[in-house]
């Protein structure tokens, strides 16, 4: 008997959960975890990582010099810690009073020094390379703020995010819709007239602020304010110039913001938006209901439990999201390139983009980057499973075999008629070593000078039948595998008849 086949072209579209699982477009998916998206197409495992300090973290910064200087830095039991990159014993500590709330962190520097200041709301700290020091010893002079950034053009390091009470600089009473600037060049003198308050008596507080180019955005939660320069007025006081941004879009967590060199991404009460300093944009649609909890049931990743405790890192290519599930801690990827979204089960609290890796902390601190191809020795447990499909027909039909192309094992689940379950897994045996992945910008390609892509991947074929009206596919396995193309091959299709009674 003659087949039909019905081939998956590609799977680079990523994770969708926003459309029907019967609706989404054949290279989308409606479950996934631990899987990357090629450029051409193929879903393969992602990258792995590497424990680098086997403790407990509570926030991550970096501090680095011209000298080549480089430093972690993060709140380890009570202290203030900063670590080389391989991890190790701590380099330098400094002990906090508060030792429980993530620190902000912002690099300062002037022609004589180059620090790192980070305060939390309660303690504040700077680092030179060499030791920690408080400049609020003997009075308070840099003021108690829960979020450090810097203004570029005039090189005054900004601070807000206060609790109200005396916590401005010299003890000055705040509140939370305070902004306070130093000195151009010099992080230890406040004047003060050297402030703003942002729509005080709205009922929100600032959340957070970050420096993108020569700008300055300042987050409450439905709203947000830009500085983009300062002048002077009659009397010779600095006016700090900005504007709101009131579309009902805010950031609603401290450590959900960070900069690429396209914009301002941060975490919004229901999604993620970028901003150049006008109106924001939201680029999650597709995942929405992770902040709105209403994913359909095949999806088995989990939904954000505590929006406040969200962190976002970026690199130039992708965003990354921390967040935390009842399942545990998950991070949201986002290609921003090729717009697609995927989930990691990587044990992520905290976030950082920082020579060349994405770090991340919880109960310890890994490093995350492609040179690893397992989790501290693990092997990584990946899956994708596509959205329903009838292939044009909605009668009963035969899904008879399937054949792929890819590398190493994986196992070929198929689900008909909406069921959750699925039927027995058949593994697929592309070879973990037959070869290579095909690499641009090196002078072979997969062993073979600038191969033809067919002589690169394995064909394997999955006979197991199945009946049934609409149909989904799960790929999944243990370890470094990819699938580049699948055909699903349909043996019959059964006319509609009458039963007999």
């Amino acid at each position: 008997m003659a087949y039909q086949s019905f081939p998956y072209l590609g799977f680079g579209r990523g994770l969708n959960l926003r459309d029907k699982p019967d609706a989404v477009d054949p290279q989308e998916c409606i479950d996934c975890l631990n899987v990357d998206f090629s450029e051409r197409g193929a879903i393969q495992t992602r990258a792995g990582y590497d424990k680098i300090i086997n403790s407990a973290i509570v926030g991550l910064g970096a501090y680095k010099n011209t000298s080549g200087t480089k430093r972690l830095l993060a709140t380890v039991g009570s202290n203030l810690a900063a670590y080389n990159l391989t991890g190790g014993s701590a380099t330098h500590t400094s002990s906090l009073t508060d030792s429980t709330t993530p620190m902000s962190f912002v690099a300062y520097g002037t022609p004589s020094s180059e620090r790192v200041y980070a305060g939390n709301g309660t303690d504040v700290r700077y680092y030179d390379g060499s030791s920690f020091t408080n400049p609020n010893s003997s009075s308070v002079v840099v003021p108690k703020a829960s979020a450090f950034c810097l203004q570029a053009t005039d090189n005054r390091l900004v601070a807000t995010g206060f609790s109200a009470g005396n916590n401005g600089p010299a003890a000055a009473t705040v509140n939370a819709s305070h902004v306070y600037f130093s000195d151009p060049g010099d992080p230890a003198t406040w004047p003060a007239n050297n402030y703003v308050q942002l729509t005080p008596g709205d009922g929100e507080k600032i959340v957070g602020a970050i420096t993108w180019r020569e700008l300055v955005f300042v987050f409450k939660q439905t709203k947000f304010f830009v500085f983009y320069g300062n002048s002077v007025d009659a009397d010779g006081n600095p006016i700090f110039n900005y504007r709101p941004v009131e579309g009902g879009v805010g950031a609603v967590s401290r450590l959900g913001i960070a900069t690429t060199p396209d914009g301002v991404y941060f975490v919004g009460s229901d999604g993620i938006y970028v901003t150049t300093g006008s109106s924001a944009t939201k680029v999650s649609d597709l995942v929405d209901p992770l902040w709105s909890g209403d994913a359909a049931d095949y999806f088995s990743g989990g939904v954000i439990s505590d929006k406040t405790q969200c962190s976002l890192a970026a690199t130039e290519d992708r965003v990354y999201m921390a967040f935390p599930t009842s399942l545990g801690q998950r991070v949201l990827v986002f290609d921003k390139g090729q717009a697609w979204f995927s989930i990691y089960n990587l044990p992520a609290k905290y976030l950082l983009n920082f020579d060349g890796s994405v770090w991340f902390g919880d109960t310890f601190l890994g490093k995350h980057n492609s040179s690893y191809t397992d989790d501290d020795g693990t092997a990584i447990f990946a899956r994708w499973r596509s959205g329903w499909d009838d292939f044009g027909s909605p009668d009963i039909k035969v899904l008879r075999a399937s054949k792929g192309w890819g590398t190493g094992l994986i196992n070929v689940s198929i689900s008909k008629d909406f069921a959750q379950g699925q039927s027995t897994d058949e593994v697929l045996n592309f070879g973990t070593n037959k070869v290579a992945l095909p690499q641009w910008n090196t002078a072979t390609w997969g062993g073979t000078t600038w191969a033809e892509e067919s002589e690169l991947l394995e064909p394997e074929q999955r006979r197991q039948a199945v009946r049934g009206t609409t149909f989904s596919t799960t790929f999944s396995g243990s370890g470094k595998w990819a699938l580049h193309r699948m055909t699903h091959q349909i043996r019959q299709v059964r006319q509609p008849g009458i039963e007999e009674s």
